[in-house]
This record gives C-alpha cells, sequence and structure tokens, in this order.
C-alpha cells in the first residue's frame, strides 16, 4: 500500500510538472519555464526558522504518503563526522523516514529519488530536483548534489557513493539551495493546478 500511495505522489508530481509550461500569469502572459541553474549554497549559520519552500515540499510528500514520516527540518549542528554546517542549521533540509530495509519502501523512496533527478522532454537533467530548488538528495548511502563537477547520475543507481558517518538508511535527505528554500524557483513559483480542476496546490497542515 505504501509503494502504490508513494507512486501516486510521484505521478501527481510529475503531472504538475508537466502542465506548468501551458499556465497563464494573471496578466494573461504565458509564462515561460525554464530548467533553473544549478545551486549550492553552503550554510553559514544557525536559522530556527524553517524555510517556506521546504515546508511545502514535505506537506506535499507527507499529505499523499502519510505511512512516510517526518524526521525534522531544523537541527543547528554540523554535518554527521564533519566540521561544515548542516544545512539543517538554516532550516533548509528535510529528512523523510523511510527504510532502505523494507523492499516497499526501498522501491517507493528509489521511485521517488528517480522521478526528481530524471531528464524532462527536452533532455534537462535533474530536471524536477532543478526546478523545486533541491542541492543535495542523500539516500541509502548515495547521494546526488548540485554543486559537484558531475552532479551525479539520472537516477538512484547512478547517484555517486555517500561515505558519510550516517548512512541514511532510514531516511531520505532532501537539502535545497537559498532559492528553493524560500520557494522563489520556477516549479513554485508557476504551478498551475488547472488540469486538477483548477485548484492551485493545497497544502495540508503536518499531522502532529
Amino acid at each position: 500500500m505504501k509503494s502504490v500511495t508513494i507512486r501516486l505522489f510521484v505521478l501527481f508530481v510529475i503531472a504538475c510538472f508537466a502542465a506548468v509550461p501551458s499556465g497563464r500569469s494573471a496578466a494573461g502572459q504565458r509564462l515561460a519555464v525554464t530548467v533553473d541553474d544549478y545551486a549550492y549554497d553552503a550554510a553559514q549559520r544557525c536559522d530556527p526558522i524553517p524555510k517556506p519552500g521546504v515546508e511545502m515540499f514535505r506537506d506535499v510528500v507527507l499529505s499523499r504518503s502519510p505511512e512516510f514520516t517526518n524526521m525534522g527540518i531544523y537541527s543547528c549542528r554540523s554535518v554527521r563526522g564533519g566540521t561544515a554546517l548542516s544545512l539543517h542549521a538554516e532550516g533548509r533540509a528535510w529528512d523523510m523516514g523511510a527504510s532502505a530495509a523494507d523492499p516497499a519502501e526501498l522501491a517507493a523512496a528509489n521511485d521517488l529519488v528517480d522521478a526528481l533527478l530524471a531528464p524532462d522532454s527536452t533532455g534537462a537533467p535533474h530536471a524536477l530536483a532543478r526546478k523545486i530548488g533541491l542541492q543535495e538528495i542523500i539516500w541509502n548511502r548515495r547521494i546526488w548534489t548540485s554543486g559537484s563537477r558531475e552532479r551525479g547520475g539520472a537516477d538512484i543507481a547512478s547517484m555517486a557513493p555517500y561515505t558519510g558517518t550516517n548512512s541514511h538508511t532510514d531516511h531520505i535527505h532532501f537539502g535545497f539551495n537559498r532559492s528553493g528554500a524560500w520557494a522563489l524557483t520556477s516549479w513554485w513559483s508557476t504551478m498551475d493546478m488547472s488540469g486538477f480542476g483548477g485548484q492551485r496546490l493545497r497544502l495540508v497542515p503536518l499531522r502532529s
């Protein structure tokens, strides 16, 4: 059931993403949607306010895949096993609970990561991740980052090995660049839900 739910969410996200180019602004002008540039913004200080883009991404995922869990956004700390400040310290990262030891959860989580890293219809790599404003994804001993020279592959299997202290086998780490964290990237600013009964995205409150 969990795998079916997350697969439906992945299809929902892709459908929303695909619908964006046909939308029009309030002024009637066609929205020029391009894939956002790669961006990587290192954390600089602790800021306890979770950023809106991170919260919205979290709520979209959890509202459509309630079996997965919220493992938090803010934590004023360094990267586990390192000295660099974690993106969690600036409220720019979210951890989604999923177990790589559970075959259904593993498959579902892989599907979500694959959807984020897949090229779009024009061949632009990592299209949805870039549009949302993700700068790193860590899951099951693998990492994708927009700050690396090669930037990783187009699916979970071709992501770079992750050798950090925390293997991330019980959660997916989603790290956002500053534009994505503030919901200023193209996916949030141009999102048109006209294909879904004319309704814009309704974000449900996070369950307690």
